[in-house]
């Protein structure tokens, strides 16, 4: 019996002990040898194992999804003791040691695969560089199968979103914005407009798909990009955000600080005059009048009251201030979070203005300084691009539901209850808590409620018009991007697989894209099948079938055992 077995049996006697693994699977082994000579009540019997668990133990065996030969393996007590030691290697060397072939080499080491395989330098080169050139030529092929595919359906409008990154040198990269599928992520040597262009043309050209808009920062060159494509420019949300934080929390801090300093202060000269005052009352007095220190608490109490206003009025306000820059991350939506209602472009940016006047009120009263105005005055030139963006969500969505050419009811059912539930899903699910995410899912299944009601009109429609309404739907929820975080944590990734190599050569880099594309670590919605909205190949399974095993590893020399550099000669 193991160890934790042990204790989890003392620590509730009436408990029964849970097996481990390896006890079950020397207990399966004994049944496999008993099955010939007794029946599964006898065998259960002398196991002193009730049949019901033992029966659970062999179905639970039996269903394993894998060849039955990979299943008699690691449910015996060897290969129990294999995967133990393999999962333990993969969290000791993915977590605490260096990654790329060094990391791959001590987990074969580790978990005992080098007794099978060659495990130096050279031989697990031989694997990589295939695996690498194979990646290449599956992104190839898929390529191919994917402007086939497209030639075959109409031109697709597309949002991109946009950034540049340095290792030092300058790397472009745009990401589909819904799909998440990378179209461009490689190395120039500049990021103007032209650049921009001619790299978005070689990825986009042969599948027939249309730029519409592109959400990026206020480089130039992005802007002009844009322009060329007559898209929309969305400026991104977290750079007016940041703008103004990184200035106006600075300074507001100093500020807080200063005035808790100085209400610790008055509280320290209150607490000496009672020290005073208690002292004078209990120790023996001389001759002469006692001084009166009466006043001078007095006084100290009304600065520290006047202090204690002060702070409380200073935390007050700076909690005022995250909550107008929270509340313009709020205000700036699609449609309100609260309610799933709508608002005129115009009425909603209002919002934003006016939440960064009463922040330039705070700077003015607390003497925050120029810096912190200027901050502000900068994103507010942004507030014409985001009005701008809202239109233009607007102006398309009105656009594609008059295609639908449905009647007016169906037709502001989609507008007012369909689109906003969809668009607050996905809301919902880029909430960072629970507690954040809770209230936004339930006015989205408030607004969709109603539609799924048998009377409602909408269900009228044919199945395959529904279909077609809810895919439309699903794009117009789609079309609003104020956010360009996807690139930047493409560009993080990016960073951490260049820091130890120093240089990812072009084909290590289009290897990445690739994999990111085609691969899913959780299942197989990949970005290429959601882009494209076609099954393609396994990435890994394509890799299996390509890329040979290493050689067996040589047969090792006996090393002679070291001498004292300075022994005797002989």
């Amino acid at each position: 019996m193991s160890e934790a077995s042990v204790t989890e049996s003392v620590a509730n006697p009436k408990q029964k002990p849970r097996r481990s693994r390896i006890d079950i699977a020397q207990l399966l082994e004994q049944y496999e040898q008993m099955t010939q000579e007794l029946s599964e009540a006898d065998i259960a019997q002398h196991l002193d194992i009730p049949r019901t668990t033992l029966r659970h133990w062999r179905q639970r065996k039996e269903s394993l999804p894998c060849s039955p030969v990979v299943a008699d393996f690691f449910e015996h007590p060897d290969g129990i003791a294999f995967l133990h030691r393999l999962i333990i290697t993969l969290h000791f060397v993915l977590s605490y040691q260096p990654h790329g072939l060094r990391g791959v080499m001590q987990i074969i080491q580790l978990s005992g695969l080098d007794i099978f395989v060659a495990n130096s330098l050279g031989a697990q080169q031989a694997v990589a560089q295939p695996i690498e050139q194979k990646i290449l030529s599956y992104g190839a092929e898929q390529r191919e199968q994917a402007v086939a595919h497209r030639s075959q359906t109409p031109v697709k409008p597309i949002s991109l979103i946009e950034d540049e990154t340095f290792h030092p040198d300058i790397c472009l990269v745009a990401m589909e914005a819904v799909s998440g599928y990378i179209l461009v992520e490689q190395y120039a040597a500049d990021r103007s407009a032209d650049t921009w262009n001619k790299a978005v043309d070689e990825s986009i050209n042969e599948l027939t798909m249309k730029v519409i808009q592109s959400t990026s920062d206020e480089a130039k060159g992005l802007i002009s990009h844009a322009k060329h494509y007559e898209a929309n420019h969305s400026p991104d949300l977290f750079h007016l955000l940041h703008e103004i934080a990184k200035t106006l929390f600075r300074r507001f801090s100093q500020k807080y600080s200063e005035c808790q300093a100085e209400l610790n202060r008055a509280q320290t000269r209150v607490n000496s005059w009672e020290d005073r005052i208690e002292r004078q009352q209990t120790e023996q007095r001389g001759p002469g009048r006692p001084a009166n220190h009466q006043p001078r608490l007095e006084y100290a109490q009304a600065v520290l009251d006047k202090k204690q206003r002060a702070f409380e009025q200073i935390a007050r306000d700076y909690q005022q201030a995250k909550d107008e820059l929270n509340g313009i991350s709020s205000d700036y939506h699609l449609v309100d979070l609260q309610k799933g209602t709508g608002l005129p472009p115009e009425e909603r940016i209002d919002l934003i203005r006016q939440r960064m006047e009463r922040l330039k009120s705070l700077v003015y009263r607390y003497g925050l300084g120029d810096k912190v105005i200027a901050s502000i005055e900068k994103a507010e030139r942004l507030l014409p691009a985001m009005q701008q963006t809202l239109c233009f969500v607007t102006e398309t969505i009105n656009t594609r539901l008059k295609e639908l050419d449905l009647n007016e009811e169906i037709t502001d059912a989609i507008h007012d209850q369909l689109i906003p539930a969809l668009y607050l899903q996905r809301v919902a699910q880029r909430m960072t808590t629970a507690e954040k995410a809770q209230p936004i899912a339930a006015t989205s299944q408030a607004l969709l409620e109603p539609l799924r009601q048998s009377e409602h009109p909408i269900m009228s429609l044919p199945e395959q018009e529904r279909v077609q309404v809810e895919a439309v739907a699903n794009e117009c929820a789609d079309l609003f991007q104020r956010s360009s975080s996807t690139v930047e944590g493409r560009n993080g990734h990016l960073a951490l697989w260049h820091h130890p190599l120093h240089r990812l050569s072009d084909e290590r880099l289009s290897a990445l894209t690739i994999v990111h594309n085609y691969h899913n670590a959780t299942g197989n919605d990949t970005p290429a099948k959601r882009l494209f909205q076609r099954q393609h190949d396994s990435l890994f399974a394509h890799l299996l079938n390509q890329v040979d095993l290493p050689r067996r590893p040589a047969q090792k020399r006996v090393k002679p055992d070291s001498k004292p550099v300075l022994a005797m000669a002989a």
